[in-house]
């Protein structure tokens, strides 16, 4: 999820492929990297070429009815967007087994500049694609910020950090003030998050996960009826979708979306201690698949004032014990428990 909730990413749905190599050594004596930026540039060439059939035959069943019409897609990409002029940068970031193939390019409509993502779980299939203009990071005052609130984990168990930290790269969402720090986590087990096809949301495991309140402190905004979106769709009119927002009294605002509808336990002004079970994960509002969007505010408002880092403490991170830190893309992250005894339900301080 982010501000202004433009992203249209499809997370969790596959493509199905092989990782064919476009720089004549093979795939097999390549790195994974090496693998994941040829498998990107072979699906690139392939968008760019408008061939809609070669494409299509890497798409899982979901991925085809999401799409719809692949022909129309590539059509309307191509139309929309123009050649590309020039390539400006390519990235691989990793992901799980696999890593994502980030392609920056100008092309020829105004001289648009975007961001074109391709998801591979490193086997061969691709489990993402989204492209939005090229992100810039959004001015961050509060860079040295230390978190005043005593914040763990809003969950428990091995859940998977899908956007965290502070560069373009590692967490789109540096682009919007409010959300500058901001996190979306997911839950995964081998290689991917949702069993079957991933087609509905009882698949995904983070689905009905209870999340709690990362620490004390008053509701201040919760709703609690926005339906759930089928994955791949995403109600952009509604972003934030069910959500609770915490005043832990101390100017720092905790935000936490996308559960369930009917889940949430708690309501406006209503006084919350840490670790306080809040709702259940879901997929409602700017979501295309079932996970938590986390971040920490300076003020009350979606979409006024500006983020703040969000430090928690004692959770794992790959297996690692971490008394206190900021997780990144890519990492496995726990709750190990709350190592400084707190009890107080207003001032983390």
């Amino acid at each position: 999820m982010a501000g202004p909730y433009r992203i249209a990413c499809l997370l969790g749905l596959a493509f199905a492929s092989s990782c064919a190599s476009t720089s004549g050594v093979p795939a097999a004596k390549q790195s994974v990297p090496d693998q994941i930026r040829a498998f990107g540039r072979e699906l690139t060439a392939l968008l760019y070429a408008g061939d809609a059939s070669a494409l299509e035959a890497r798409l899982d069943e979901p991925m085809r009815l999401l799409l719809r019409d692949v022909p129309a897609f590539v059509q309307s990409f191509n139309r929309g967007f123009g050649a590309e002029l020039e390539m400006l940068e390519e990235r691989v970031i990793p992901w799980l087994s696999g890593g994502v193939y980030v392609r920056r390019a100008r092309y020829a409509e105004q001289s648009l500049i975007f961001d074109l993502y391709w998801t591979t779980d490193g086997g061969g299939r691709v489990i993402g694609l989204h492209y939005r203009p090229a992100p810039t990071e959004a001015p961050g005052p509060h860079e040295s910020y230390a978190t005043a609130s005593h914040l763990r984990l809003p969950f428990e168990d091995d859940w998977y950090v899908y956007w965290g930290g502070r560069s373009v790269a590692e967490n789109y969402h540096v682009e919007a003030r409010d959300q500058r720090y901001a996190y979306d986590f997911v839950v995964v087990h081998e290689g991917s998050t949702h069993r079957k096809d991933g087609s509905a949301n009882a698949h995904y495991y983070a689905f009905g996960r209870p999340i709690v309140a990362p620490a004390g402190g008053m509701v201040v905004a919760m709703t609690n009826d926005v339906p759930d979106n089928r994955p791949g769709l995403m109600n952009a009119l509604q972003p934030l979708g069910n959500h609770v927002v915490i005043a832990h009294g101390n100017g720092e605002f905790s935000f936490m979306a996308h559960f369930q509808r009917g889940t949430v336990l708690v309501r406006s002004g209503e006084i919350v201690a840490r670790g306080q079970v809040l709702a259940r994960c879901g997929n409602s509002g700017n979501s295309s698949e079932p996970h938590l969007h986390y971040h920490l505010q300076d003020t009350s408002t979606f979409g006024k004032g500006d983020g703040l880092p969000a430090q928690f403490e004692g959770f794992a991170l790959d297996g690692q014990p971490t008394l206190r830190g900021e997780p990144t893309r890519g990492r496995m992250i726990e709750h190990l428990g709350d190592i400084f005894n707190i009890h107080e339900p207003m001032d983390d301080s």
